[in-house]
């Protein structure tokens, strides 16, 4: 028989059981790791190419050159006379430039969905972009009848790299406080997104603080305070853009811009009139509502989950939420929640929400009042 002197036997059973762990773990990393559910709002590999393909600043400041939703197309692909439940429909959007010259770069934000306004239905598609200025739009079909298919432009890729390029050239858009607290100590610094903009060499790195949310403060200067100390960021006020002969036309284009072309589908009527899911909500994985595509979809104006199903009803929320306070963390999109919450129930029955935002922080309010 072999004999191995005892350590190295020891050496070569650690080498093993690391080699082993090694491999396991990365097979354990894969179960882990979620495929990405919405690689970007457009369905491609990279959300804006604006930003990444080094758009000239001509480029941006001639408008001319803009992808212009009034002069872009879209039609259906493969028409049918008719559709039937849980089919898909894929639409063709080509764009041009405000000149009616076909556009050759792809990186504009793009949304497409189907509406029956009748029904009270509508859900959203998927846009990916093939970076030549044309896009597919992909749309399930949930519910029979008819519906109206839109698509809308939400910013061009040189919307977004001017906004890119304002925030290189330090455009703060928030002025950010960074606040620090001992037990005996209190100060406030600058913050910023970008380190480059601050102090340089003297700048805490609180970003895993910040829920990953890139925050750089200048370093406290009162003897006792350290980076660690920090507590919290406030904004004192927003700052606009300075609105600049060549950048006015940034200010005129807020908001989607719905393209001109309609498409309309009949979806052959079924025994069942729209899709609906086999497991309650309460027993579903709540990671399988990042997968999904898309989540849910209205119908009757009421929404329905694609996943699972609502099996908790309004007198059961409204027993749970009684003299209840419940705390919402997140970013501005808990004011608009925040805002519901207030309208829908009554002052016998009040709810109340404090909002902390990252990296802004203020108490929602209805016409400029506080709710809080």
């Amino acid at each position: 028989m072999l004999s191995v002197p005892r350590p190295r036997f020891v050496c070569l059973l650690v080498v093993l059981f690391v080699a082993t762990s090694f491999v396991s773990w990365r097979r354990f990393d894969k179960i882990q790791i979620l495929r990405q559910p919405y690689p970007s709002r457009t369905g491609h590999q990279k959300q804006s190419h604006g930003l990444e393909m080094h758009i000239s600043d001509v480029e941006i400041d001639d408008t001319n050159r803009h992808a212009s939703p009034r002069t872009s197309k879209m039609s259906i692909v493969n028409p049918e006379l008719g559709y039937r439940l849980n089919e898909t429909i894929t639409v063709k959007i080509v764009l041009f430039d405000h000149k009616n010259r076909m556009k050759t770069r792809g990186g504009d934000m793009l949304i497409v969905w189907m509406r029956d306004q009748g029904k009270g239905a509508a859900s959203a598609g998927t846009v990916t972009d093939h970076g030549n200025g044309t896009y597919t739009g992909t749309l399930p079909i949930l519910w029979t009848g008819q519906a109206v298919i839109r698509a809308a432009m939400v910013a061009s890729s040189e919307k977004m790299a001017f906004a890119n390029r304002e925030f290189r050239h330090g455009y703060r858009g928030k002025i950010l406080i960074c606040i620090f607290n001992t037990t005996t100590l209190t100060e406030t610094t600058p913050g910023h997104m970008e380190s480059r903009l601050l102090n340089k060499g003297k700048v805490c790195n609180l970003t895993d603080k910040h829920y990953g949310v890139p925050l750089y403060c200048d370093r406290p200067k009162k003897r006792g305070i350290q980076c660690d100390h920090w507590t919290g960021v406030n904004s004192l006020k927003y700052v606009g853009l300075n609105q600049k002969n060549n950048s006015k036309w940034y200010f005129s284009s807020a908001g989607p811009q719905i393209l001109p072309d309609v498409v309309r589908v009949n979806i052959s009527t079924a025994q069942d009139t729209s899709l609906s899911a086999k497991i309650q909500c309460s027993r579903a994985s709540v990671r399988s509502s990042w997968v999904s595509k898309p989540v849910g979809f209205f119908y009757n104006s009421t929404w329905h989950p694609l996943e699972c199903f609502i099996d908790v009803s309004v007198k059961d929320y409204n027993r749970c939420l009684t003299n209840r306070t419940l705390r919402m963390f997140g970013d501005s999109t808990c004011n608009v929640i925040t805002q519901i919450m207030f309208f829908l129930y009554t002052s016998n029955r009040r709810v109340v929400v404090t909002v902390q935002e990252i990296g802004v922080a203020h108490p929602p309010s209805i016409n400029g009042n506080s709710l809080i």
